[in-house]
């Protein structure tokens, strides 16, 4: 579940995997887009969660690309990425360990330039993740 930030950097280039940016704050909805405006890892998409299924489709996700996700390093929003795509039927995606912040600490590259939108085959199927619900746990 866990890419190494060495696995991500040595597969950088890989034309079947998509990066998915997943930086965002309560608190401050700006922060997100600014940080990536700021700086990404090379080919990041940025995922702005209020409009997530519109950017989908322009990711370039199909039924064989692997998809890494991160966020500042904490993991919760690009868990919910994680989550989501796992529940929509997409079984190869990860969780880039440490996140952007440990990308950087690691001294590899970083970017200001957005990747040029992809057209993919992403379909979605959702039910594919087990969820638990309210009567599940009251039992």
């Amino acid at each position: 579940m866990l890419v190494s930030i060495d696995d991500l950097a040595a597969h950088l280039d890989d034309q079947d995997q998509v990066i998915v940016d997943c930086r965002f704050n309560l608190q401050q909805p700006e922060a997100g887009p600014r940080l990536y405006a700021e700086g990404h890892i090379p080919g990041a998409f940025y995922a702005d969660v209020t409009g997530l299924q519109k950017l989908l489709s322009g990711f370039g996700i199909g039924p064989e690309s692997r998809v890494v996700v991160y966020d500042e390093g904490g993991g919760a929003m690009a868990a919910r990425l994680w989550w989501l795509l796992r529940w929509l039927g997409h079984a190869q995606v990860g969780l880039l360990d440490g996140g952007y912040g440990a990308w950087c600490t690691a001294g590899l590259p970083v970017s200001t330039v957005p990747p040029a939108r992809r057209n993919g085959s992403f379909v979605a199927r959702p039910g594919c993740m087990p969820v638990v619900t309210t009567c599940d746990v009251e039992a």
